[in-house]
């Protein structure tokens, strides 16, 4: 037997006794200044669910922080909990948020991401595996992503699912989201994730919460003393997602209609 046909039978072995598989990938924003976030995403096999974790404690993550504006700073540094997570459910098509907002934890309740993908021709290689290309869009962007059918479980990073294999690399098409899988491990024990419920502050709605914070960004002058007068352009904090399943007004809408 050549070492080509060992290495995929040893692989394919991996898979199908593997009772979670977890992927290291490199989360990069592009907005403002460019932000760098490790994320674990664990999957767990038996169950088909996935916890998703955005780590904030990783010294990568802080090094890059060094060129974050300061107004920007708050929302990465003095944390209630270092981690947000992100629990999908395929069984009973649930997902459910745990961020840290402002130093206070939040548990967010959000609509399943159902997306229909366009499946293509095209491959690739990522971390040796083969990856085939797919499109689709969810919540107002176009997402190019590439899956891996040989890792036949239906989760990727942030919310992107429903793929006949581990999506391990996805970017929307404004080039502002991008997601890369720098490594992936089998029956790995995740011993953070857990979710963070003894320091939930309050439990939202996904509507609610972007509400909340809209407010949080777009008027925050309103806890100052009484005639101060502030100059600045109400912007959208809404970068990851721009239409939702249900009708929402933010505050920096109604500011462009005045």
């Amino acid at each position: 037997m050549n070492k080509t046909l060992l290495a995929l039978l040893c692989f394919c072995c991996q898979i199908m006794f593997a009772q979670s598989i977890k992927v290291s990938y490199k989360q990069t924003f592009n907005f403002d200044y460019t932000n760098i976030t490790p994320l674990y995403l664990y999957v767990d096999t038996k169950n088909n669910t996935s916890t998703l974790i955005r780590d904030f404690k990783s010294e990568a993550l802080h090094k890059n922080q060094k060129e974050v504006p300061v107004a920007d700073v708050y929302a990465s540094i003095d944390r209630k909990i270092p981690y947000d997570y992100i629990f999908l459910n395929l069984n009973n098509k649930s997902i459910s948020i745990y961020e840290d907002f402002a130093r206070k934890v939040y548990k967010v309740s959000d609509v399943f991401p159902e997306i229909n993908w366009q499946l293509t021709n095209e491959s690739k290689e990522l971390q040796n595996v083969k990856v085939q290309k797919a499109l689709g869009t969810y919540r107002g962007k176009t997402w190019e992503v590439w899956y891996a059918p040989s890792i036949p479980y239906s989760f990727g990073p942030w919310k992107l699912n429903g793929l006949p294999g581990l999506i391990l690399e996805a970017k929307d098409t404004e080039g502002k989201m991008f997601f890369q899988a720098e490594k992936i491990e089998y029956n790995q024990t995740c011993t953070i994730c857990t979710p963070p419920t003894k320091d939930v502050h309050k439990e939202l709605s996904l509507k609610e919460y972007l509400m909340l914070q809209d407010d949080f960004y777009n008027n925050f002058e309103a806890d100052l003393p009484r005639g101060t007068t502030v100059t600045y352009e109400k912007k959208s904090f809404l970068t990851t997602e721009t239409k939702f399943e249900f009708p929402i007004k933010f505050l920096w809408e109604e500011t462009k209609k005045q």
